[in-house]
């Protein structure tokens, strides 16, 4: 549901992510949700946009 270009942005600079675009906006949990399901990876990280992640963590 991005109207600020950023899906194209990732679609060219990160050609090897697999982008889920969804038509309308899901919300966050739900869209965690589908991403998870789509998931390939042993483990799952799930970051909120406002996290802070300190430097060597």
């Amino acid at each position: 549901n991005s109207v600020d270009g950023s899906n194209e942005m990732v679609r060219t600079l990160f050609p090897e992510v697999k982008l889920i675009a969804n038509q309308d906006n899901v919300g966050f949990s739900t869209a965690n949700n589908q991403a998870i399901k789509e998931s390939k990876g042993e483990y799952i990280l799930l970051l909120n946009p406002d996290t802070i992640v300190p430097e060597n963590c």
